[in-house]
Formats: structure tokens, C-alpha cells, sequence
């Protein structure tokens, strides 16, 4: 799932959430991107000659996504193919971020579907919470009692009854849960695994999972090990070997084994994806390199997303559209 990052606290409107689907280009869909038009609307064109793809105009698009894309006008969403025809029924009143193929649909009848390519595979008035598995496995809430548990989506029947108070998106073969007001770790059967309880806790990512005690953070890994103590005021998940974390107004990139690869002076951090970290500098965001620190996009966006597949969606000027890693701007206009 994509996060959204805002600059300042008055700024906190989640955009529209069909915008974010996690994107993973076919060769087809790299060269048809989605740009801001003078009139507010997204069109999409073809990335070499700028010409437009199919003439049809969205109130939001989002990137193509192995030929497929998520687009809405009139509050109405659905997804398309590469040639602008929809795939998906015209019944969803939002979808949601997605990975994989994946998205998650909500109709105005309470209903939740999951659609790969834009076909319904499930259907329930159950919460999923996050991507299934390769398995098909997603924690769920049931609507009833607030609680969580594991669902499989291609039999539709329940792993996990719903007995949790909050599930993580299953990550390396583990969950974390919380009950009442202790965070542990369970396998995808729902047997606790943890001999440890903590404050809260994140999914495993690298073999590490970011966990709270005593209103610190730090990491363990599968063993419970601290590898890293908790000692942080706040945390990311480790992306490729490297994790950020802030102490006060310090922000710092740290390894695996804790030690610190680098001090970092900006206000605000975001894990890093494709090379690149989006940071908060003025009350404004950028990206940096991951590798080195260097700043190659100044900041100057009042909200940003992390880039997937060579595009991040940003808003400047009170204007909401999508940038490539060197700083162009898909918008006509400027």
C-alpha cells in the first residue's frame, strides 16, 4: 500500500485513493502515461511523441499497471486497458491502492470486492486489510464485531477467526496482532509465535520488523533478537538494506546491524523506493538518492507519494498530478 505525505497538518485530506494504485508497468503501458491537462482533467498520452493515447479525459487517473489503470469521473471508478475501454463494472464508488494486479473496490451497497484486472474474485461486507498472499491469504475485519482475523481469499473461507483487535498485512510469513493493548507476532494459522509482547509493531520487511517498547523504537528479527535496541522516537521499515530513524529533530539512515550510514537534515523522511526518498524540508517535500543523500528534486510540493515505477504523484500550486525521477512534470500549463 502507498503511503500519502503531507507537509503540514492542515494539509491532511487523503487524496483520492484510486490515484495510488501501486504500479508495475508493462512494456505497452511505460509509454502511456496520465497528464494534467489546463482544464483539470487527466489525459493519457504517449510518453514519446506526447500525443494522446485515446481522447476520452478522467477527473483522476492513476498509472497504468501491467495494462491495466484505475480512472473515475463523477465520483463513478472502474478500471480500463490500454486502449481507454473499461474492464471493470461501473457499480464502485472508490478503489482503493493495490499491488500486484490487485485493488480493492467499495460499492455504495457496503459491499467489498477484490478485482484483479478489473474482474471481481471477491466479494464481502468483511474489511480486507491489505493484499493477499500468494497463497491468497489477507487479514480481514468482520463488520459485526470490529475484530480481525485471516481470510482466504480464493475459497473464501476463514484461516483465522476474527478474535484480533488489528492484523498487519501479512509480510514473510508472519503477522503482527494486537489484543488489547499487547502487540505480538502470529504465523498465518494464528498461532502466536512471539514470546514477546510489545507496544506496537510492524510487519517483518528484510528479516526485520520494527517493534515499540517502553515508547521507543527498534528492530527484531524472526528470533525476537534485538538486533537494533529500541532507542528511537520513530522509524521506517528497512528498504534495501537501510532503515531511517529520528530522535527528536534528528533524523538519521541506519543498517541493518544499527550502525549509522548517515546524518540526514530534513524535518521529515519517507523509506526509500526505486533509488529515491521523499523528504520534508521548509514545510515541503523533495526527493533524495538513497544511496548518497543527494538532494535531485528540490523540495517545493505541498503532498507527495513515494515513486513506483519511474512516477510519483505530488500537488504544487494547488495542483494534484504526477512527476518522473529527474523532475518533469506531466501537466500542460505551467
Amino acid at each position: 500500500m502507498m503511503p500519502i505525505f503531507v507537509a503540514n497538518e492542515s494539509c491532511m485530506k487523503n487524496f483520492p485513493l484510486a490515484l495510488f494504485l501501486c504500479i508495475g508497468f508493462s512494456a505497452q503501458a511505460q509509454k502511456i502515461q496520465p497528464v494534467l491537462l489546463e482544464n483539470g482533467t487527466f489525459q493519457y498520452r504517449n510518453a514519446g511523441s506526447g500525443t494522446p493515447a485515446f481522447s476520452v479525459g478522467y477527473e483522476t487517473a492513476s498509472p497504468f499497471q501491467n495494462g491495466f489503470a484505475v480512472v473515475s469521473n463523477d465520483h463513478h471508478y472502474q478500471v480500463i486497458n490500454t486502449a481507454g475501454e473499461p474492464v471493470s463494472e461501473p457499480r464502485w464508488a472508490e478503489i482503493s491502492p493495490a499491488s500486484n494486479g490487485y485493488a480493492l473496490a467499495y460499492g455504495k451497497d457496503g459491499n467489498r470486492a477484490l478485482l484483479k484486472e478489473g474482474k471481481n474474485i471477491f466479494e464481502s461486507k468483511a474489511r480486507l486489510a491489505g493484499m493477499p498472499t500468494h497463497d491468497g491469504l489477507v487479514p480481514f475485519q468482520q463488520p459485526e464485531t470490529g475484530k480481525m482475523g485471516i481470510l482466504n481469499v480464493n475459497t473464501g473461507k476463514e484461516v483465522l477467526t476474527a478474535q484480533y483487535d488489528h492484523i498487519r498485512p501479512l509480510s514473510e510469513g508472519v503477522a503482527a496482532a494486537l489484543a488489547g493493548n499487547a502487540w505480538k507476532f502470529i504465523d498465518l494459522s494464528g498461532k502466536p509465535i512471539s514470546a514477546q509482547q510489545y507496544e506496537s509493531a510492524n510487519a517483518f520487511s528484510e528479516g526485520l520488523a520494527a517493534v515499540r517498547r517502553n515508547g521507543k523504537w527498534g528492530f527484531v528479527n524472526k528470533k525476537e533478537d534485538w538486533v537494533v535496541s529500541a532507542q528511537y522516537d520513530r522509524v521506517t521499515d528497512f528498504r534495501n538494506g537501510t532503515a531511517f530513524a529520528q530522535n527528536g529533530d534528528s533524523w538519521k539512515q541506519i543498517t541493518s546491524d544499527g550502525r549509522t550510514l548517515r546524518e540526514l537534515p530534513f524535518q521529515m523522511v519517507i523509506e526509500p523506493t526505486e533509488g529515491l526518498f521523499a523528504f520534508m524540508q521548509n514545510n515541503l517535500w523533495g526527493f533524495a538518492e538513497a544511496a548518497t543523500g543527494k538532494i535531485v528534486i528540490e523540495p517545493q510540493y505541498l503532498r507527495t507519494a513515494s515513486f513506483e515505477n519511474g512516477l510519483a504523484f505530488v500537488v504544487k500550486d494547488g495542483k494534484q498530478f504526477y512527476i518522473q525521477p529527474d523532475g518533469t512534470e506531466l501537466r500542460t500549463g505551467k
